[in-house]
């Protein structure tokens, strides 16, 4: 089975993700802030966990704690085991076209989608891409 990583702090959101990965076929693995997110990435990548790596990192850029979604995407990509999954960003705000191509550039993204979400099969097609421009 297919898993994901999920970051999101607002509760509701989170849920309705889990059930998302659900209707997908997939399962997931979650964080509410970037520090757990990192701490996890860091004893993944030590060997200290072992667990079943993700295929796909969906992250909040807006989390709790010392470390924010771009933070967490910099850290997969620093990381010696999952590097290469792709990362969907999420965000309440939209930024000016200028800022989400610096952003997904900076963090390695394939994609910023703005809240409240699309249609679940948009998502599933945005999911779709995201995993073949990673391979």
């Amino acid at each position: 089975m297919t898993t994901w990583m999920l970051i999101e702090d607002e509760p509701d959101l989170l849920e309705a993700l889990f059930i998302m990965t659900q209707l997908f076929g997939t399962d997931g693995v979650a964080f509410t802030s970037g520090d757990e997110a990192a701490a996890w990435i860091d004893d993944i990548d030590r060997g200290a966990l072992r667990a079943e790596l993700p295929e796909l990192a969906w992250i909040d850029l807006r989390l709790p704690g010392t470390l924010q979604g771009d933070d967490v995407a910099a850290c997969l990509r620093r990381s010696s085991s999952l590097s290469a999954m792709p990362v969907i960003l999420t965000s309440a705000s939209p930024l000016a076209p200028a800022d989400e191509r610096r952003l997904l550039a900076r963090t390695g993204a394939g994609r910023l989608l703005i809240k409240p979400l699309p249609p679940l099969d948009q998502v599933r097609q945005i999911i779709h891409d995201a995993m073949l421009a990673q391979q």
